[in-house]
Order: C-alpha cells, then structure tokens, then sequence
C-alpha cells in the first residue's frame, strides 16, 4: 500500500518524518510537496477552517491513501473543533498539529496517535470503547495523551480481516 502525506502550509519537517516513519507499517509513504492553506477553507465567524475542505485537498493524488497534515485549528459541524477528519473506508484523512501543541517528542506522539485514529477510519474502523486504543475518540489533549498508538485487539483483528496487515 501507498501512503501519502501531503503538508498543507507550513509543517514542521521533524513531525512529517516522525510520521513518515511511524506510518510505514502500512506500506510505502511518501512526504508531498507542501500546499497552500486555501483561504476559500476559512470561516472568519468562527476564527477557524473546515476540515472537510481541507480534507478534499488529499483527493486527487494516486496513492492508496493521503492524509493531510496541517497547522491550522480546524472544526466540523457540529464540534467545536477537531483534531482530524476523515472519510470511512476512503482514501482521505487530515489531522491538525494546531491543537496538539507540546513539547517536540509530546507533539510527535500526539500527530502520530491522531494519524493512526484517522488512518483507521480510511480502513474501516469506527471509534473504539477501549479506552487505551487508538480508536478511541479524542474530545480533549487528556483523551489524546491517555489513549495508545496502537490499535486494540479488536480493531487489530478487524484490519486483517480488511487485508491492512498481515
């Protein structure tokens, strides 16, 4: 499998290999050329930009799965905000470091929780009632810092049945 992260805006490089690496369970992943940020995403009532917009910027490349990474706060309705979205059993995810903020290793590890969380939802898998899974749905940095990056397993298991590992 091909997977593809596509910086939209300005993101740090050490975070983008950070997760290069850490996604490479999945196959290949190639880090994209930046985008820019679209501004058509912003929603000055809110201070913030669509996910969904942004999302739809990871649409049009070749590989088997795109997430895009941006530095951005970002939301859906009807959520204050989130830390990412994506389509279920698609090929289109974004997280945003925006929220995630931390020491350098602490926002290492959150992105990479995120992108699991998001990854997992291209694949399928809904959110998880095991509190230390991956899956499990993140409403706060607590939720995020109290959950694995690893997928329960449940949601283990349902991967292989999908064909995701082996």
């Amino acid at each position: 499998m091909r997977t593809a992260l596509l910086p939209i805006g300005d993101v740090d490089d050490d975070v983008l290999a950070h997760l290069a690496l850490e996604l490479s369970i999945f196959g290949d992943v190639e880090i994209l050329p930046s985008v820019d940020v679209p501004e058509s995403a912003y929603r000055p009532r809110r201070g913030q930009y669509l996910a969904s917009d942004l999302k739809e910027l990871t649409a049009s490349y070749p590989h088997d799965k795109v997430l895009g990474v941006a530095n951005v706060d970002i939301y859906e309705d009807p959520l204050r905000f989130v830390f990412g979205l994506a389509d279920i059993r698609g090929k289109s995810a974004i997280i945003s470091l925006n929220r995630l903020r931390g020491g350098a290793e602490i926002l290492k590890q959150r992105a990479a929780k995120e992108a699991f969380h998001e990854l997992g939802h291209t694949f399928g898998l809904r959110h998880c009632p095991n509190r230390i899974c991956v899956m499990t749905f993140s409403n706060s940095l607590a939720d995020t810092d109290s959950k694995g990056k690893d997928y329960c397993y449940f949601c283990t298991l349902r991967l292989r049945t999908a064909g995701v590992f082996p």
